[in-house]
């Protein structure tokens, strides 16, 4: 263990592993993408930057290997033609030490590129240091290692009165969606720049909910700067076969037909599938108060217990969102889109390639075009989306107390969609506060119980709440199709992804699915 054994019984040293380079030893092996897939994306280093241990760690365990040890890297081999262009640097081993009196750390190794003639070596116990060199075992290493999960999202400091959400928040998706903390990339955003406030709440989010992983922000807040934010992480810290979660902090997702997210995007990796997409389906107040903060120790769809479109009928924007996509696609500004290509357009898209890729860089500008994997740059055509066919229920918890703020700092800093959050925040002063006079229209007449476990809503409900219809109508219109029962679900999955259809406004030119 430790080396993979050449035919000829010489060693073979640590292999510099990217999560897009397949390497091939005796006796171990990653199988080569098949035919048809993503081009690897060339333009990445394998040294994945000066990091913490655990980082350096997640890297090498992400692509199915490990840390070399300190002698491993001081064997030599590691710093010739495995060496990712780190000779003379410190590179991160598994070998323990001790940091300080009582606090246990990694040794960190720089070998010369003259290694074995007289340069030698150094190491030292470290805090910091490069990560990217990884070894490989003999033993049981026969396969691609398995997706990881990550959630990213941006938390709102300055949205004081909706602080009570975020609990909640994590609550569901660490206990309900089983994602593990140490994998959120969440950026912390303060248009004030309290620096002490978001030191505070990246204490917290350590402290209580073993959330490592957090990224200060003060500048003022775009959709746009977010986005290339959002880029850069996962360029970071994400393999292309690992999954990625993405929802706001006011969205709480709900996938159908699964108990959490491993089963639900495992059952999506085992039908070659890449991309689940939601609709947003708002929770309200019982009587449609929007003035009410989200109390701690009530689950938060008891205390908001409607199901409402108000994001449809009254905001008047896309409902749907991205909530899971695979490593090696983007999603837009707004995560309403995906950019990519749909099945039924490829065999015409190379044609048009560059022409999407200029659309890329004109609407979002070269610095966020640099940042997007190279399976948008350097393959023949843009991705190809393969999306689930059923939606996602993401449960969406705006409409509480501090809504009013919100809007007017997002009015100011959103210049593009200032008359949608002019035309929100008017309906919201006009009608006092509250939603009480339009619940019957703009909410399901079918409410969950507070007894009741909350799922993700089926295609049906969807249809009902979002097309108005009463269970007798729905299964009139079906009826009416004279396909047999065994359709129905069918029949409504179709209605759905019609409707959304219908209210997806698209991205200014830019290639979608």
């Amino acid at each position: 263990r430790g080396w993979a054994a050449s035919a000829g019984g010489a060693p073979v040293g640590p292999s510099c592993a990217r999560p897009w380079a397949w390497h091939t030893f005796a006796g171990l092996s990653w199988p080569r993408p098949t035919a048809g897939a993503l081009a690897p994306p060339q333009s990445h280093g394998c040294d994945v930057g000066f990091v913490d241990f655990s980082d350096a760690e997640a890297h090498c365990r992400g692509v199915g290997m490990r840390l070399c040890t300190a002698v491993e890297l001081q064997d030599c081999a590691a710093a010739l033609d495995w060496g990712c262009g780190l000779a003379d640097e410190l590179v991160w081993s598994s070998t323990s030490c001790e940091l300080a009196p009582g606090v246990e750390g990694h040794m960190s190794v720089s070998v010369n590129a003259r290694c074995g003639l007289s340069s030698g070596s150094f190491s030292e116990c470290s805090r910091f240091a490069h990560g990217g060199r990884c070894c490989a075992d003999t033993e049981g290493r026969n396969s691609t290692p398995p997706p990881r999960i990550f959630l990213l999202s941006s938390l709102p400091h300055d949205d004081v009165d909706q602080r009570p959400l975020l609990p909640h928040w994590l609550l569901h998706y660490i206990d309900s969606l089983g994602l593990q903390p140490d994998r959120f990339l969440l950026i912390l955003h303060s248009d004030s720049q309290d620096w002490s406030g978001l030191a505070a709440l990246a204490k917290l989010l350590h402290d209580k909910h073993r959330v490592r992983r957090v990224f200060p922000d003060v500048a003022p807040y775009s959709s746009l700067h977010h986005m290339l934010l959002k880029y850069k992480l996962l360029r970071r810290h994400v393999a292309l076969h690992d999954w990625v979660v993405q929802a706001d902090a006011d969205e709480f997702v709900m996938f159908p037909q699964a108990s959490n997210a491993h089963e639900a995007l495992r059952v999506l990796d085992a039908e070659g599938l890449n991309v689940h997409f939601g609709l947003l389906i708002d929770r309200l107040e019982a009587n449609g108060d929007i003035n009410v903060a989200p109390e701690a120790g009530r689950s938060i769809f008891e205390q908001f217990p409607l199901n409402c479109a108000v994001t449809l009928l009254v905001q008047r924007t896309d409902l749907r969102k991205v909530c899971a996509y695979k490593g090696y696609l983007r999603t837009t500004s707004g995560n309403h889109n995906v950019m990519g290509l749909n099945a039924t357009g490829v065999k015409h898209a190379l044609a048009y390639t560059q022409h999407h890729r200029r659309a890329i860089w004109r609407s979002f500008g070269e610095e966020v075009y640099n940042e997007l994997p190279n399976s948008y740059h350097e393959d023949p055509a843009l991705p190809v989306v393969h999306a689930a066919v059923r939606f996602a229920s993401v449960y969406h918890f705006k409409w509480i107390s501090g809504l009013m703020q919100k809007l007017g700092r997002r009015a100011t800093t959103e210049k593009d969609v200032i008359g949608q959050y002019a035309h929100l925040a008017g309906y919201v002063a006009k009608e006092g506060m509250s939603m009480r006079n339009d619940l019957a229209d703009m909410c399901s007449p079918r409410r969950q119980e507070p007894s009741v476990i909350v799922r993700a809503l089926s295609s049906r409900e969807l249809a009902g709440m979002f097309q108005r219809l009463t269970d007798e109508e729905a299964d009139a219109a079906f009826a009416r199709t004279g396909w047999p029962e065994a359709f129905k679900d069918c029949f409504y999955d179709r209605i759905v992804i019609t409707l959304q259809q219908i209210m997806n406004h698209g991205d200014d030119g830019i290639p979608i699915a």
